[in-house]
């Protein structure tokens, strides 16, 4: 149905995306046998919305600088409202991670009362999204922010590392 006419609609479009990234955990938690954590699901579904709410900002600033519009769905879309979703789903991201941080099932499953600190390195992370897509207008593409931003690898390898040492530590 996305291909024959919903991703045409502002809104849905974004939405059938990010429900397909929560259909691939789904399908991995069916395939690996893992039961799949609801904090899994929140946070792949927000992840996902927030990076394509960027990605149509870069869509409609093209179609500003060109003319040309990238597709059907951006002419319901504008920088303001754009702008403004992002900065709602940043702010529900954050305090989605502090509430599964916190959380007894996380606490229990890895015995760490100070996992919560790891948030500092998620704010980080999205801050600089945020940034690279506000700012520097250049989140076409999230691969490729991925790959080529050294600030949000440094951060990803902090927040493991973080992880690493902390589990390191309470071990011992």
């Amino acid at each position: 149905m996305y291909s024959f006419g919903l991703k045409k609609i502002s809104l849905i479009d974004i939405f059938i995306i990010s429900l397909g990234f929560v259909l691939r955990v789904t399908a991995g938690g069916v395939v690996t046998g893992i039961e799949i954590s609801h904090w899994l699901y929140i946070m792949t579904f927000l992840i996902a919305l927030f990076i394509s709410f960027a990605k149509r900002r870069d869509d409609v600033l093209l179609e500003m600088q060109t003319g040309e519009q990238m597709r059907k769905s951006v002419s319901g879309y504008n920088l303001e409202f754009i702008s403004s979703a992002i900065s709602i789903l940043c702010g529900i991201l954050i305090v989605s991670y502090l509430l599964y941080i916190t959380s007894p099932e996380i606490t229990l499953r890895f015995q760490n009362r100070h996992a919560y600190i790891s948030t500092v390195f998620v704010i980080m992370g999205v801050l600089r999204y945020l940034q690279i897509t506000l700012v520097e207008g250049n989140s076409g593409s999230p691969t490729k922010v991925l790959i080529k931003d050294r600030f949000l690898q440094i951060t990803v390898i902090l927040w493991m590392l973080f992880f690493c040492l902390y589990n390191l530590h309470e071990v011992t």
